[in-house]
């Protein structure tokens, strides 16, 4: 599918919601917003009531579009947190995965990516195809880059994340998830020791 007229189904039982591109996009853009105001933002992520303030936001932007903060936007965050995670760990961790700024692919040999896959199941639907929002995402999960800590967020901190931004438990299907385009990206290396001390670079900075 196109990434440009890509949709996707989120949501729980027959509240499912199809979004539309201009809606994800409108939605990463109310979240960039939030993340650099500090009535919504702290030091611990999101604060309580920012997706009712989202609904407001996107239901001006979009008026009858009738997007309700639980299950839709809720979920739609979820579904953003949860491959965010995972590419971030495929890029920063794991042997044979890079991303494409280009392209905004993960880049890597099949049956690597399948390999990961089995124990990973969050990471399906990234396989050649693009996921546009990942210099975004790195944003607004708020992560401190200057300490490094974007190239230490695994798969599992999924759970970390959750509790960051403080979101309610969510059932969403897998099976009803777009398969979201991947790109490539930027490995963790490290140097040799130099007098007894370890020097580490981290090469992990999604560009905005």
């Amino acid at each position: 599918m196109d990434a440009n007229s890509q949709i996707s189904t989120i949501g729980r039982g027959k509240n499912k919601r199809v979004w539309k591109k201009e809606e994800e996009e409108a939605l990463i853009k109310c979240l960039l917003d939030l993340s650099a105001d500090r009535q919504w933002k702290g030091e611990g992520g999101f604060k309580n009531g920012y997706l009712s303030h989202l609904e407001v936001m996107l239901n001006t932007k979009f008026p009858g579009c009738r997007l309700k903060a639980i299950p839709h936007i809720e979920s739609k965050f979820k579904w953003f947190k949860d491959k965010y995670a995972v590419v971030s760990e495929m890029v920063n961790k794991t042997s044979g995965f890079q991303w494409d700024d280009q392209t905004k692919m993960i880049q890597c040999e099949k049956q690597a990516y399948d390999d990961f896959c089995k124990n990973h199941p969050k990471a399906g639907g990234l396989w050649r195809t693009p996921f546009p929002y990942l210099d975004k995402l790195d944003i607004i999960f708020g992560i401190d880059r200057a300490n490094g800590m974007a190239s230490e967020l695994p798969e599992g901190s999924v759970n970390n994340l959750e509790d960051i931004v403080n979101l309610a438990n969510d059932e969403s299907d897998d099976d009803s998830l777009p398969q979201l385009p991947v790109n490539k990206e930027r490995k963790e290396r490290k140097n040799p020791k130099r007098n007894g001390e370890e020097k580490i670079c981290s090469n992990h900075r999604f560009n905005f």
